[in-house]
């Protein structure tokens, strides 16, 4: 009866043997996946059999999570609009100076009645009816000085008139040409206060620019810690599994121990517990998994035509862990404060801001204009001096008429008629209560910016100095981690030794692989904060961009 026990005890102990050998080679499984995480090696096709869930496989690198990032993401796809905007409210400003040419054409058909005094003086005529076509013409527009020309020439044809037609003349026809100037010389002057739209419609089109490169920065950020997240919450899935996986085989073994009346069944009760704990984080850390995936999912807009994102990311990039490299805090901060987009917007907003206080300022000035004119005018009034002899009235017969293309034309560049006109115009206001309260209104505006950016510099400095020690942090994270794990895998073998020789409890081992399963998980989570502070910080000082090869590009 005795040599039973004994053989099951010999059968027992090559159990344990073969156990502790199966269970050093699952705990040398994290090594080996660790050392290809910090080496740089991708791993694709491994990821995928381990953490399968049957949905469709899509492996990805980060450069082509960037790419299509870069190309989806609908927060650069609005942002990308701003430029564009600008561009047109720059045009339109420029449109301010554009030329007009205007056409006026009118046809007058009226009577006029007369008084009963000159009814009787004019033979009893009662009333004056008129035909007549008014026809203008001409150009009209401003230039950067302020000055406002119009170019103009007119025609006046009168084909039937009662007074003509009482004389017997043949109608009238009058042409009139004008250009006409009014240049202010106080409020309005000068090329600066009349272009101050363009240039600030400018400013705010190059501050629109460095709100999208902001935006493309942000995403970059977002779309490289969504992929490491992802690659995180993989590695911990696998980590969780494998930590599910030792528990069951110490329940297999507790099970049989247990048969052979080794140990008691609470041992058994307690490895149950055990893998029932873990079963627990299996299934938090798969959901943990499928929400970085939707994270990535929506930060590149991977899938922007489909409302059910059923798709496994494989992400075939691992995290290279080297030492960083000698960062000098003067030069980062530097760089920060050269670099950052946001900090480039605001000094645009303020040198448009300053534009819009110098022309306030020149409102302020009362209205003095230059006003100028000068014209000719050709007449032919069809008068036929045969019918009604002036000489009759002791008056002297008109000259003949002209002989070229037309009469009136001919006495149009004859020079003869010549007109001009100068003079000034001067308005001063009764208040200037409106005029004050813009120009104090742009004044408080500058101030306000200037404001913003003296407390975005501080912001800058700060977040520099936090990315720096971010690198450092967790460079020494990595490296405390990596002992921490390899001393609880020391502890883990030793205390499964001593369960062997009956000095330990299935408790106990369960704690040490508790231990194990949570250092793993800290030197993952030390690793993958190591790389995003190295991105951070790239971030912090604005070469993010430059760093990945982004190049920005403005649809005009």
């Amino acid at each position: 009866m005795r040599k039973i026990p004994a053989m099951y005890n010999r059968l027992l102990s090559l159990c344990r043997r073969a156990c502790a050998a199966l269970s050093f080679a699952l705990l040398s499984l994290p090594f080996a996946s660790f050392f290809l995480l910090t080496t740089g090696v991708a791993i694709a096709e491994p990821l995928q059999a381990e953490v399968g869930t049957g949905r469709a496989a899509l492996p990805l690198s980060l450069e082509d999570c960037i790419s299509v990032a870069m190309k989806n993401n609908l927060d650069i796809g609005v942002e990308n609009y701003v430029p564009a905007i600008s561009d047109a409210d720059v045009q339109t400003q420029k449109g301010l100076f554009d030329p007009h040419i205007f056409f006026n054409a009118t046809y007058i058909n009226r009577v006029d009645p007369l008084s009963a005094n000159v009814s009787v003086s004019a033979g009893g005529l009662t009333s004056v009816k008129t035909e007549q076509w008014l026809l203008s013409g001409g150009l009209t527009g401003a230039i950067a000085t302020g000055l406002a020309y119009e170019a103009s020439i007119s025609s006046e044809h009168t084909p039937f008139s009662t007074i003509t037609d009482f004389f017997e003349a043949n109608g009238e026809q009058r042409f009139t040409t004008a250009l006409t100037v009014t240049q202010p010389l106080l409020k309005n002057f000068g090329v600066d206060v009349n272009t101050t739209g363009i240039r600030a419609a400018e400013k705010t089109r190059e501050a629109s620019v460095y709100e999208l490169e902001l935006t493309i920065l942000t995403t970059l950020f977002d779309v490289e810690s969504a992929y490491w997240e992802l690659v995180f919450a993989r590695e911990n899935l696998q980590a969780k599994m494998r930590s599910l996986e030792l528990a069951q085989n110490l329940l297999d073994e507790n099970r049989i121990r247990l048969e052979v009346g080794v140990i008691p069944p609470l041992a058994v009760l307690q490895s149950e517990t055990g893998v029932a704990v873990r079963e627990e984080e299996v299934i938090v850390a798969r959901s943990q998994v499928e929400d970085a995936e939707d994270q990535l999912i929506r930060v590149t807009n991977l899938l922007p035509d489909k409302f059910i994102w059923d798709l496994e990311i494989v992400p075939t990039d691992s995290p290279v862990v080297l030492p960083p490299q000698e960062y000098v805090e003067g030069r980062e901060i530097t760089a920060a404060l050269t670099k950052r987009p946001e900090l480039k917007q605001l000094l645009k907003q303020q040198e448009a801001a300053e534009l819009n206080v110098r022309f306030t300022k020149n409102q302020l000035l009362p209205a003095l204009d230059l006003n100028a004119s000068i014209g000719l005018m050709g007449l032919d009034d069809g008068f036929d001096s045969s019918v009604f002899s002036l000489a009759s009235l002791g008056l002297p017969l008109p000259p003949p008429p002209h002989k070229g293309i037309d009469p009136a034309t001919d006495d149009l560049f004859s020079g003869d008629h010549l007109q001009w006109v100068l003079g000034f115009t001067f308005e001063l206001p009764w208040g200037t209560h409106f005029e004050r309260g813009q120009y104090k209104s742009a004044n408080l505006q500058v101030s306000q910016i200037d404001a913003s950016i003296r407390n975005l510099r501080q912001v800058i400095i700060q977040d520099a100095r936090n990315a720096l020690r971010g690198v450092g942090t967790n460079w020494e994270r990595v490296q405390a981690t990596r002992d921490i794990t390899q001393f609880r895998r020391e502890s883990l073998l030793a205390e499964k030794k001593k369960f062997e020789v009956g000095v330990s409890t299935a408790h106990d081992v369960l704690q040490f692989e508790d231990e194990l399963a949570a250092a793993e998980a800290d030197e993952l989570r030390a690793t993958v904060d190591y790389v995003l502070s190295q991105t951070n910080l790239l971030r912090a000082t604005g070469t993010l961009l430059e760093a990945r090869n982004v190049r920005l590009a403005v649809n005009p």
